[in-house]
């Protein structure tokens, strides 16, 4: 859920392609820029 609802801009969801290419970059920096703390 943060991924879908923080982490990924609303207009990343106007296509597929964009939408792939944001996530692919919250896939890559997880743990560095994108971090989940308990």
């Amino acid at each position: 859920r943060r991924i879908k609802y923080q982490w990924i801009p609303f207009d990343a969801y106007s296509c597929f392609e964009n939408l792939k290419e944001r996530l692919e970059e919250v896939l890559t920096n997880f743990g560095g820029k994108y971090d989940i703390i308990f």
